[in-house]
């Protein structure tokens, strides 16, 4: 099994070293701005952010546990502040998909049942509305502008991640320096900021992977119906997430092969290996109804023939005058 682990890790190792070459020697007008640094220059910016990380690691090394836990609190305090800032002084305008949402989350939350076309074009998007649309509808009775609390419930949400992250280094036993590394990406990410402001489904898959790995581990700290009521949290937050963004069905199964792993490893029985994939499938299945039968209570019926397939994003990305982004002659060919 360590052998096969190492092949893993080495494999991995690779596809990054050729993901960041093929990255560094790409033409830089795909980014839209002609005003990039060099390929040479931004490599040496980013050797020279590892000289300075990995001396600020030899330096919090050396702090007291006591000095360290404050330096923690001290930066997650920070994050807290920032993303605070941000909430109250950026509202997205949705702009393309998230227009629409936004759209037809309000006129759901107000009690409407009309669908626009774009629904039935794009059904990918529904369970994505109707669960803002359920958000918004308590907050439209406070304020006629729910954006920036809209913008807080995003932030308290990635920032689960956050919170997964910590408890997973603090039981692997990398919480020093781990834990300020960790907080300290989250309050310079880009990513982070970016989907806390986004209303789309990003944000919400965004925590869901640290998020069900935290869960899998703490149910491995206790037994009988605690590890129960742990896994079906788990599968539930999973199958959320695959309602609201069918790609992330690949945690899914990777849900499911890391199941089998630690059944081979002997940590799991025959027994507690049914269980967990047993609660995998039961709140999949019961995901789906809920959402088919929430769409349904909503007003909106599919149109099969109205609705790109799957395939339509491959066809689209083919353009090789686009560099691979979506274009709208390149949409309405597709549709026709």
């Amino acid at each position: 099994m360590k052998a096969i682990v190492k092949g893993i890790n080495w494999l991995a190792a690779a596809v990054l070293v050729v993901a960041i070459g093929l990255a560094w020697l790409q033409p830089i007008r795909f980014f839209g701005n002609p005003d990039w640094a060099s390929p040479l220059v931004q490599l040496a910016l980013v050797l020279g952010l590892l000289v300075c990380l990995n001396a600020g690691r030899l330096i919090v090394r050396q702090l007291s546990a006591k000095q360290y836990h404050w330096l923690v609190l001290g930066a997650i305090g920070l994050v807290v502040v920032v993303q605070g800032w941000l909430a109250v002084n950026f509202v997205d305008v949705a702009r393309a998909d998230a227009f629409y949402v936004r759209q037809q989350a309000l006129v759901l939350a107000s009690g409407g049942h009309q669908w626009q076309h774009y629904f039935m074009i794009y059904p990918n998007n529904v369970n994505m509305t109707l669960l803002e649309a359920v958000v918004l509808k308590p907050l439209l009775h406070l304020t006629e502008t729910p954006w920036v609390f809209m913008n807080g419930l995003r932030f308290l949400w990635a920032d689960t991640a956050l919170v997964s992250g910590l408890y997973l280094l603090k039981r692997w036993r990398y919480w020093q320096p781990g834990a300020l590394g960790l907080v300290g990406i989250w309050l310079v990410s880009v990513p982070v900021a970016a989907y806390g402001l986004f209303a789309y489904t990003d944000v919400l898959v965004l925590p869901l992977m640290l998020d069900s790995l935290a869960l899998l581990t703490l149910s491995q700290q206790v037994g009988g119906w605690r590890r129960g009521g742990l896994w079906l949290i788990d599968g539930l937050l999973v199958a959320t997430g695959v309602m609201i963004k069918t790609n992330l069905i690949v945690l899914w199964f990777a849900l499911v092969m890391i199941g089998g792993i630690v059944w081979l490893q002997r940590r799991w029985s025959g027994r507690q290996l049914f269980g967990w994939l047993m609660s995998l499938a039961v709140t999949l299945l019961l995901m789906v109804a809920v959402m088919q039968r929430a769409q349904h209570q909503a007003g909106y019926q599919r149109q099969p023939n109205a609705a790109l397939p799957a395939t339509s994003w491959i066809a689209m990305s083919l353009n090789p005058k686009s560099d691979g982004q979506y274009r709208h002659d390149d949409f309405a060919l597709v549709n026709q």
